[in-house]
């Protein structure tokens, strides 16, 4: 395999065409991976018992259905998003290093949330994945056949995004300029 491939091309698909749905799943999962780590979500419970004025896994859970569930549905990017932020949420509810009562706040919400999900009405795309995403919530077995599809998320690619990271001391602009490639420029 060509590392070069590996480390700068996201599988998508089709075709080799840049896919903004596997940029956005990738994304989604990087950051939510991160923020809903249970040992994180451990010490923000705790945080939030011993001083009731820190955020707890109420607050965060909440924002995490506001934004990236409720209210990006308007187009299929939203839709991506929203759809990894709710099996991310299931996944980490069901996992064992969770704690029972991080869990159940979760679950409390997720079962909200799945009742306001099935509210919309008509035949839009946005409707009909809100129906969708709410009938995932209220059934166990579509809910683990979700955290299959969870599992098949895109690899997030190793290393600094393209041209983050330089083993040259001198900043790429500079090396640039150094260059004389601006030297012909009015």
């Amino acid at each position: 395999t060509n590392p070069q491939f590996a480390i700068e091309v996201f599988a998508n698909a089709g075709a080799a065409v840049f896919d903004p749905l596997v940029a956005a799943d990738v994304g989604a999962q990087a950051v939510l991976e991160s923020l809903l780590a249970p040992a994180r979500l451990t010490r923000l419970h705790e945080q939030n018992r011993r001083d009731p004025s820190l955020p707890g896994i109420g607050a965060l859970v909440d924002r995490l259905l506001a934004g990236p569930v409720e209210g990006t549905t308007a187009n299929p990017v939203g839709r991506r998003i929203g759809t990894r932020t709710l099996l991310t949420l299931a996944r980490t509810m069901h996992d064992p290093d969770t704690s029972p009562d991080v869990a159940a706040q979760i679950e409390d919400r997720l079962v909200r949330a799945a009742g306001r999900l099935g509210k919309p009405g008509g035949t839009t795309d946005a409707a009909a994945w809100s129906r969708s995403m709410a009938r995932l919530l209220d059934d166990p077995e579509r809910m683990a056949q979700g955290a299959t599809l969870l599992a098949r998320a895109p690899e997030i690619p190793p290393g600094m995004p393209i041209g983050g990271a330089s083993t040259d001391p001198a900043p790429l602009h500079n090396r640039w300029v150094d260059a004389g490639w601006m030297d012909d420029m009015p």
